[in-house]
């Protein structure tokens, strides 16, 4: 008998504790069914994708706040001269190595991007 009033004492302790467990039993399934874990994956692409856009972004602020205000700076100027890092764009932009390199990777994203809708494509129709 004292087992069963130790029970009946505590049962809103066994029946949290049991719901409880079956709450974190089911979490545990519907997290690692296949359509989850798929989305999950899908999204921490995005966002290494994401973090990955801004590691770039910042990284090339000092390059970007630089060339800023030499342009700031001929804009607002009377002088006929252009800063020495504008010239350095413009070669860099005319350069045959530089061409190369944008037409290769538009084509790399381009074929990325033909993929992708041809893998999605197979995964909704399968």
């Amino acid at each position: 008998m004292a087992v069963l009033d130790f029970c009946w004492r505590r049962r809103r302790w066994l029946l949290l504790l049991a719901a409880a467990g079956i709450s974190g039993y089911v979490g545990y399934r519907i997290y690692h069914l296949p359509s989850v874990s798929m989305s999950r994956e899908k999204l921490a692409t995005l966002f290494r994708a994401l973090i990955s856009l801004a590691e770039a972004a910042s990284s090339n602020a000092d390059t970007i706040n630089v060339v800023s205000t030499d342009v700031n700076w001929f804009i607002r100027s009377d002088s006929e001269e252009i800063p020495a890092t504008l010239r350095q764009i413009f070669r860099i932009v005319r350069s045959e190595e530089f061409r190369g390199s944008v037409s290769r990777v538009s084509e790399a994203f381009a074929v990325g991007i033909i993929q992708g809708f041809k893998a999605e494509r197979t995964e909704r129709s399968t």
